[in-house]
């Protein structure tokens, strides 16, 4: 279910009933304000997106869905905390800029593996998580030290964006993003998420891993002025159409856009991607931190047999 850039939805129906539901979209629900209850009936919920949903303010506590894969509470600006939603989940996303610890009930994620966390320089606890993390995203946190690393150096990767009171990280995970030139790619993870924004020294080779990356969700980010020459279908502006002539039964293809700074100043920029197939139309929204130059962005693409024998639209926007 896809409810994404519903400006006025102030809260949800009762979901009580939708036992069958997978995938929820919420991204750029703006109005909305509590998750209710009822999402504890969702035993079979994979993947939860709410993008900035700039007024949630309550999630509801002990939901504990099994199902749960992926999480993103990407520019929540008023939520001051998250709750033991998902014990499975491993994806999770979350920029609070109340946030000042993790809760402890975190560790007990026993199949997280990619954690992304915004704080806007208030986070102060970073000591409770579990073991099996093996990427760790963090952007403006006010921690100067993070004891999981103490033992786990060699399990896991650290990423680091304007965490500017660390101290004393080892030189095997210290980052310099503007200084970047060589890179490691994440294999094992269902959803890859490749940040290299505003890394201005990639070398050749990094910049061929990046572009060349198979992954069937996420997406990559790198800083760029043209869309690669191996891409096939190319347009100027905001819009492509092409068509895929494609018999198989799914076709999954790999989308480019060059993207620009906008002059906002929040910390995220906003993709959306609009694409039409028939009577079908899909809305993605992506978050990416904010670039200082232009850059190119990549991701997966699927479509359907009954899809792909006519033309297919995208329409891109920024926000």
């Amino acid at each position: 279910m896809d409810l994404s850039m519903s400006c006025h939805l102030k809260e949800l129906p009762d979901l009580s009933n939708a036992t069958n539901l997978e995938r929820l979209y919420l991204n750029d629900c703006e109005s909305l304000v509590e998750i209710p209850s009822s999402f504890s009936n969702l035993h079979k919920l994979k993947a939860l997106s709410m993008f900035a949903c700039t007024k949630l303010e309550v999630i509801p506590a002990y939901m504990n869905l099994a199902s749960l894969e992926s999480i993103d509470m990407t520019a929540c600006q008023r939520l001051r905390n998250f709750r033991d939603i998902s014990r499975n989940v491993s994806q999770f996303s979350i920029s609070v800029e109340e946030l000042e610890q993790v809760p402890e009930s975190i560790r007990l994620w026993s199949c997280l593996r990619v954690l992304t966390i915004t704080s806007k320089g208030k986070l102060k606890s970073l000591t409770y998580l579990p073991q099996s993390v093996r990427h760790l995203h963090l952007s403006n946190i006010g921690e100067q030290r993070i004891p999981y690393f103490k033992n786990n150096l060699q399990q896991a990767e650290l990423y680091l964006n304007s965490c500017r009171k660390f101290k004393l990280l080892p030189d095997s995970i210290r980052e310099d993003y503007e200084s970047k030139e060589g890179l490691t790619c994440p294999n094992d993870t269902p959803y890859t998420q490749l940040n290299y924004t505003n890394c201005f020294k990639l070398d050749r080779k990094a910049r061929t891993e990046i572009l060349t990356k198979h992954f069937a969700q996420g997406w990559a980010c790198l800083p760029g002025s043209e869309v690669p020459v191996e891409f096939d279908h190319r347009a100027k502006g905001s819009s492509m159409t092409i068509c895929p002539m494609s018999k198989m039964p799914v076709t999954i293809f790999k989308v480019c856009v060059v993207i620009s700074p906008n002059q906002q100043t929040r910390e995220f920029e906003q993709l959306v991607c609009r694409r039409i197939s028939k009577s079908i139309e899909e809305i993605n929204v992506y978050a990416i931190p904010r670039i200082r130059r232009k850059h190119v962005f990549l991701f997966p693409s699927f479509l359907l047999e009954e899809a792909t024998s006519g033309q297919v639209g995208f329409e891109f926007s920024s926000g």
